[in-house]
């Protein structure tokens, strides 16, 4: 029998139109935005909606919540919580706590594809070295200070005619990673004439019965022509081979930790561009460098998350013509929080139902 969920404990900021939402679904709910909730009332919750490190910092262990059934997250990593002091000495000892987890995947549907392709535009029609000139020296720059020495950086055909920009239409995109975020991306991607393929564990398409506005995404995984498996590195290999694009959204696990390594990024296509939304410990800062800097290698990088995190001052990358770096923001979009909440409402409705919650974390796997 599906548990009936009676109680909600709330604590993160919510909006009142959210605040509103969220009492429709409860008969009771314990508002603390301050993550001040008492114990004893947490003790009665049924369910948690919460900030990225998931149980209040005041929980030393999971039996001061002894009636959770779900613990829900308004972020889309649940790396945080994985970590909180009260659920990590479990997971070490291969143990997991007796309630399911759940990011708000899906939140971040709308903003960050559109970001991928905003930066994806922005490498190959060289914005950002223009951008450069008519601030900094506000003034109208030359055609040949905006394309400059890019021979070694830039394919032949754009070179012979001097062209500032190339063209998305015809090229390969390569999804390291399937998830919300990767297939609304296939899906405007698809839109300028490319081509998809994608990389994820299973090697194979798979439907995604997590939370989707209509109109957007891929739910069935059709619009990749091919699908390798991460598993398999002879045909990662060929993965690689045949990327223009190489987008990564992948989470932040121990896996995936320096998975992209300079050997892997050498096999791109010539001057392939790279944009990472992921997490920034996926690929070192140093091979991202030597394949900017090496003849036919990347055309440009766009990254919303680095290694290491925030960069430094003064880091090269900061600095590199073909390099465009901003501070982990392209999900911090426009209603991001409130569909947040329309996330978990749809993970609610699912728990009723007795169906589960549509991407629920694997505690051991961390993700």
């Amino acid at each position: 029998m599906p548990p009936a969920l009676n109680t909600l404990g709330v604590t993160c900021v919510l909006s009142d139109k959210s605040l509103a939402q969220v009492r429709a679904l409860f008969p009771t709910v314990h508002y603390y935005p301050k993550e001040d909730i008492p114990l004893d009332l947490l003790a009665q919750c049924d369910v948690l909606y919460a900030n990225p490190g998931g149980l209040p910092p005041h929980v030393t262990d999971v039996k001061q919540v002894p009636k959770l059934v779900h613990l829900q997250l308004r972020c889309a990593g649940a790396d945080k919580a994985l970590k909180h002091p009260a659920v990590l000495p479990l997971l070490e000892q291969g143990k997991e706590p007796p309630f399911t987890l759940a990011t708000s995947s899906g939140l971040h549907t709308i903003a960050i594809p559109q970001y991928i392709i905003g930066t994806t535009l922005a490498v190959y029609h060289r914005l950002q070295q223009q951008i450069l000139f008519t601030k900094n020296e506000k003034r109208w720059p030359s055609h040949s200070e905006v394309v400059g020495d890019t021979e070694p950086y830039y394919p032949p055909s754009v070179n012979e005619y001097n062209y500032y920009g190339r063209s998305l239409r015809g090229k390969t995109i390569g999804m390291l990673g399937y998830g919300h975020i990767a297939r609304e991306t296939a899906r405007l991607f698809q839109a300028f004439g490319c081509e998809v393929i994608a990389a994820n564990t299973q090697g194979k398409a798979r439907v995604d019965n997590g939370f989707f506005y209509p109109g957007t995404g891929d739910k069935d995984g059709t619009i990749p022509r091919a699908y390798f498996s991460t598993e398999d590195e002879a045909g990662m290999q060929d993965f690689y081979r045949q990327t223009d694009v190489l987008v990564a959204s992948l989470p932040g696990t121990e896996k995936t930790k320096g998975y992209l390594t300079e050997e892997k990024l050498k096999l791109l296509k010539p001057y392939a561009a790279f944009v990472n939304v992921g997490r920034g410990s996926l690929v070192t800062s140093e091979a991202l460098l030597a394949r900017l800097d090496a003849p036919q290698g990347l055309c440009g990088v766009a990254l919303d998350v680095t290694n290491p995190e925030p960069l430094p001052p003064n880091h090269p990358l900061y600095s590199h013509p073909r390099a465009i770096i901003t501070p982990h923001v392209s999900g911090v979009g426009e209603n991001e929080f409130e569909i947040a909440v329309d996330v978990f409402e749809f993970n609610v409705r699912k728990l009723r139902e007795g169906e589960g919650v549509g991407h629920p974390v694997q505690w051991l796997r961390g993700y």
